[in-house]
């Protein structure tokens, strides 16, 4: 959905060609699926450079640091592949 904003009040040239050639469900589609890919890749190469909570013992701890490991990657990703 903020790809789709973004091309509608950015992009408009290429958001109108994408709408009336029938392109933009499946372009939308593919910046998603690499915006997970990428977050996900993200999120595993920075997790790996850190010392982790225990998981089992201080599972809430755990959760905060993979949450704000998944926003960081998410803001990297969102960055560099929908506002490049």
């Amino acid at each position: 959905m903020l790809h789709h904003t973004y091309l509608k009040t950015h992009k408009h040239g290429l958001y109108v060609k994408l709408i009336l050639s029938g392109k933009l469900q499946a372009h939308l589609a593919e910046v998603y699926s690499q915006v997970r890919v990428m977050v996900w890749e993200i999120t595993c190469q920075t997790s790996q450079g850190r010392i982790l909570p225990n998981k089992s013992s201080k599972s809430l701890e755990w959760v905060g640091v993979m949450n704000e490991l998944k926003h960081e990657a998410e803001e990297i990703a969102l960055y560099q592949i929908i506002y490049k």
